[in-house]
């Protein structure tokens, strides 16, 4: 029935966050948290949960008046017509920025690692046109997809950290103290921000049904996200340690290249980077299918499917022309792209709330 409707479960959805922030998290929270935390970086999860579960919880809140709704109704229900597609308005463009963002990222990892002499417009036009067509076919598909990657992304994490464990050495990890507190509150700043991509599903709300299990499917794959960060966390500074972590571009995949299987496989990483491209495209995909849902929105239109053009070329364009290379993006990532994504997921929502409140609307 959900696909008659062309709509998905909110179990889907939250499947959906699962894997489009893996890539990010991948790329920025073994680097980022040992930065500000050292060896203690590992524990800065502990500290994002409880703000991401509140979040959940008024998410929850967002719809208990309007489960039929999406995000940008309930923005414009809070604050008003005018206020509300303001803010959408800059939701949107954040959302087209932030996918330009990725789709970079996408071809220049592709650059450096096996693909070092093709065309970085060729690379990005593949990508932008596989995205074009999961867009054209809806979100149903997409959804469905995505449940198998799923379960195959839990068994693939848990097999690799499994394999880990003989290389991590625990004087890494261990001899944490009471003066790391302070810097691991600061290292999840870099993981609430990311987390907080559980406020953007809801921009596709209308396309999600039972609503009312927000805080049911939001809790679990929270917990499941949880458990899997910590353990990406403890092998990969257990196996590097902090000191190396902070001179590696890519810390979580050096420790793969480390891992030995019976002594015959020595090498995972082309499993582990086949993974990343999907969990790439899977995020491009769902900030495309937002970005969508804004744009109809803002201007109240009842088909959005021919709007997918536009968007793309948009994000093609942004993706070629906003960075110059990967230190570009990386210096995007964290002096800009993390603290605007922490205004957008988290003070924003809350003030939005706070103003529904007080004018009776949510």
């Amino acid at each position: 029935m959900l696909a008659k409707k062309g709509k998905i479960s909110t179990r889907q959805a939250a499947l959906l966050f699962y894997v489009m922030t893996l890539s990010p998290e991948i790329r920025l929270f073994p680097q980022n948290t040992v930065k500000m935390a050292g060896k203690a970086g590992w524990l800065a999860p502990v500290v994002a949960i409880a703000p991401t579960l509140l979040l959940v919880v008024l998410v929850n809140s967002f719809f208990k008046k309007n489960q039929n709704a999406n995000l940008s109704d309930i923005y414009n229900i809070a604050l008003g017509k005018v206020v509300g597609k303001i803010v959408v308005s800059l939701y949107l463009i954040w959302i087209l920025i932030l996918t330009s963002l990725y789709i970079r990222y996408y071809a220049e990892r592709l650059l450096s690692s096996i693909l070092p002499h093709t065309s970085l417009v060729f690379i990005i036009l593949i990508m932008l046109l596989l995205v074009f067509f999961a867009v054209r076919n809806g979100l149903v598909p997409l959804a469905r997809v995505n449940e198998l990657f799923f379960g195959m992304l839990i068994v693939s994490a848990i097999l690799l950290y499994i394999l880990a464990l003989p290389d991590i050495e625990y004087r890494n990890i261990m001899n944490v103290c009471t003066s790391d507190a302070w810097p691991v509150i600061k290292a999840s700043s870099s993981i609430i921000p990311i987390w907080g991509y559980f406020l953007f599903i809801f921009f596709l709300g209308d396309r999600i049904n039972d609503k009312e299990n927000i805080k049911k499917f939001g809790f679990k794959i929270l917990l499941v996200k949880f458990i899997i960060t910590i353990m990406m966390l403890i092998v990969t500074i257990g196996s590097l340690s902090a000191t190396a972590i902070s001179n590696i571009a890519l810390p979580f995949f050096a420790m793969v290249k480390d891992i030995e299987i019976l002594d015959t496989f020595e090498r995972m990483e082309s499993i582990i980077f086949s993974i990343w491209v999907i969990t790439d495209f899977i995020t491009i995909t769902v900030f495309s299918f937002i970005a969508v849902s804004m744009l109809k929105s803002i201007f109240k239109l009842k088909e959005g499917k021919f709007l997918a053009s536009p968007i793309l070329l948009i994000i093609g364009i942004g993706s070629l022309f906003f960075f110059k290379d990967i230190f570009e993006l990386e210096a995007f990532s964290n002096y800009i792209g993390l603290p605007i994504n922490a205004l957008l997921t988290v003070i924003i929502p809350i003030t939005v709330f706070i103003i529904g409140k007080l004018r009776e609307k949510i």
